[in-house]
């Protein structure tokens, strides 16, 4: 199938392969959509060679041959999880981005909610349209590699000119194989034609049947349903309201215009966390005398107007500028900002210290890997330099 690509579509496919749904990795189901989408004149011309093929089990089910209908549900498959890929990679990197957690949630409703509604009807926008493939002369039992032509039939077959609609011949020969693995003298050879869409134009709606309606309408169903499940889940938990909140570019802007009913409780739990956890610690700025009448943090902090274009990756350098003015909550947002909006950053650290603890230090405490860790972090982040002594001079040992 690799060969089919390279000669009779685009060379930038060279050596792409079908990629398989795996349970355990995110977003499986959308890179392997997400391929097939980019092979699938190869994988068309695959299966139709394949149905022709003399001896039964080298064929290709029937069932499993893809339609122009399979296609545009795939692309609009592709549509729906984009969001879903994009978030994703937005939070497993390093940057702290634990405050955005719900607000994307909500982002994520509204997608689907939009999804809901353009699949209320079997006409859709088609943004794909499968290429129309016919293939004469049956395929011999024989090894199939392909025969370009040179760039004068070719020029006068009118080219793989795909990107203008017009119509693209192929030729491909069947060989047989000698006992050395190589093809010897061609049996016969097969004229391929493929007509692709003219990208400029405007494609028809396209009608989906009932099946592909209610395939895409209860997927979206079952996602809503899973997506409420943990941001309901979410929402019970007040750390991540308070996460949001501490965040300089939210504050309680998103909860008014989203959640106007729910402000005031929200609120009311932010604050309950605050004092039963922060409104005790210690705090060098204030004199001894002057602390039981310390500004109320809070309230201070939630007169600021949210900041726009906040960069996130300012976020703790945000309150570290801010730790005279707002002591306790500093802390508090130290403590809830820091955290990793997905496990990809813990998992990093946990393979990191596995690299630490070799068979002949695996008596290291705790605490010492620990501190490696933390070491190691702050030097790549350059919160940290290593100085060297006085004198000091590399040396190869």
């Amino acid at each position: 199938m690799a060969e089919l690509g390279v000669w009779f579509v685009d060379d930038t496919l060279k050596g792409l392969m079908v990629k398989a749904d795996n349970d355990t990795r995110w977003n499986s189901v959308y890179l392997m959509v997400h391929r097939a989408l980019r092979l699938r004149d190869i994988i068309d011309v695959f299966c139709k060679l394949s149905l022709l093929d003399p001896k039964e089990e080298k064929r290709v089910s029937a069932e499993d041959v893809l339609s122009c209908e399979d296609w545009v549900v795939l692309a609009e498959i592709i549509e729906i999880l984009q969001p879903y890929l994009t978030y994703t990679k937005h939070f497993e990197g390093r940057t702290p981005r634990f405050a955005e957690v719900l607000p994307t949630m909500y982002l994520l409703k509204d997608h689907l909610s939009e999804m809901r509604q353009r699949y209320s009807s079997n006409l859709i926008p088609a943004p794909y349209r499968a290429p129309r493939i016919t293939l004469e002369e049956p395929v011999l039992d024989c090894i199939i590699v392909a025969a370009p032509t040179d760039g004068r039939e070719r020029e006068q077959q009118g080219g793989l000119q795909q990107d203008t609609g017009v119509s693209t011949w192929g030729r491909y020969s069947t060989m047989e194989s000698t006992t050395s693995g190589e093809p010897s003298s061609p049996l016969y050879q097969a004229e391929i034609s493929v007509q692709f869409e003219d990208k400029d134009l405007d494609p028809e709606p396209f009608e989906l049947s009932d099946d592909g309606l209610h395939f895409i309408q209860h997927s979206i169903k079952y996602a809503m349903s899973k997506l409420d499940k943990y941001r309901n889940l979410m929402e019970g938990s007040v750390v991540y309201w308070a996460a949001m909140i501490l965040h300089p570019g939210y504050g309680i802007g998103f909860l008014q215009l989203r959640l106007p009913n729910q402000v005031d409780s929200i609120l009311r739990d932010f604050r309950d966390y605050f004092d039963r956890h922060y409104a005790q610690v210690i705090v060098a700025n204030f004199p001894k005398k002057a602390r039981k009448e310390a500004p109320d943090e809070i309230n201070l902090y939630l007169q600021m107007v949210p900041e726009e274009d906040f960069k996130e990756e300012q976020l703790l350098q945000w309150w570290l500028g801010r730790k005279t003015q707002f002591p306790r909550l500093f802390n508090m947002a130290m403590d809830l900002l820091s955290i990793s909006a997905m496990s990809s950053e813990n998992e990093r650290v946990f393979s990191a210290a596995k690299l630490t603890i070799s068979s002949q230090r695996n008596a290291l405490h705790w605490v010492t890997v620990e501190a490696l860790q933390c070491l190691r972090n702050w030097a790549r982040t350059g919160a940290i330099s290593w100085a060297k002594p006085r004198g000091h001079q590399d040396t190869m040992l």
